[in-house]
């Protein structure tokens, strides 16, 4: 039997197709279908006001993909925008890609960081993540690689973000300079902080602490749930067993 997955986020720009982010699409495992369902209208949520239009777009779209018969539902964003809602509205698995991986990094390490594209004044958006995670305690850092008058050039066709995710020598420079920085001041967990990072960050190879990208760990962290739901162990526990185990391996 194959399970649906619904996506809902394509990590950067609406792409008016069905077909999940290539980061996704190329770890779709055996018996699992992921498909994107595009919310019908969008926002940048660069205020808390923005991102309550975002919760709502979610929550519409989440519906509706539960209706459609999908088995479970993935957020693809760090924002996690309509999680609470959509769970206490459904019955099927709903994950979210920032709650994933702060919980996983809070299992994997002592504290953790997190590096993101966007600039101090959408840092409302970690504060409300760490607290609805209970993980405050536990980030060591958050670490921006713009500055607030960045966000005037979104619409132009290069801008700081299509930079990183095309891996420009110069974003990806900085990047990796930013996570050293926060290696050397104690860091033992590195998380970036948007799923429009994902090309960028998969490219990266990091040893001497773990290195979490939020969309594809919350992806892997859906087909896991749907995999063990059964399981008698919490799933963030197990499933960061599971990727020490792997760690290990490597």
């Amino acid at each position: 039997m194959t399970l649906q997955i619904a996506i809902i986020g394509t990590g950067f720009s609406p792409s008016g197709s069905t077909t999940p982010p290539v980061e996704i699409a190329n770890i779709v495992t055996d018996n699992f279908k992921a498909t994107l369902i595009e919310t019908e209208y969008s926002e940048f949520p660069s205020t808390p006001e923005k991102r309550a239009i975002v919760e709502q777009a979610y929550l519409e779209t989440g519906v509706r993909a539960a209706a459609n018969g999908c088995d479970a539902l993935y957020l693809n964003t760090m924002g996690d925008y309509g999680l609470s809602a959509l769970r206490d509205q459904l019955s099927i698995p709903v994950i979210g890609a920032g709650e994933t991986v702060v919980k996983t990094a809070s299992c994997l390490a002592d504290n953790f960081s997190i590096v993101t594209i966007w600039p101090e004044n959408m840092s409302f958006i970690y504060s409300d993540l760490l607290a609805t995670t209970n993980t405050s305690k536990q980030c060591h850092r958050i670490s921006h690689l713009s500055e607030n008058e960045d966000l005037n050039c979104l619409a132009n066709e290069t801008n700081f973000v299509t930079e990183l995710r095309q891996c420009s020598l110069d974003s990806q420079r900085q990047l990796q300079q930013a996570i050293k920085d926060l290696i050397r001041d104690g860091s033992r967990c590195i998380i970036t902080g948007c799923t429009c990072m994902a090309p960028a960050a998969i490219t990266l190879k990091q040893d001497s602490v773990p290195l979490l990208e939020p969309m594809t760990l919350g992806y892997h962290f859906c087909e896991f749930w749907l995999s063990s739901a059964s399981s008698t162990t919490p799933p963030f526990q197990a499933f960061t067993e599971t990727l020490r185990s792997q760690q290990k391996q490597s």
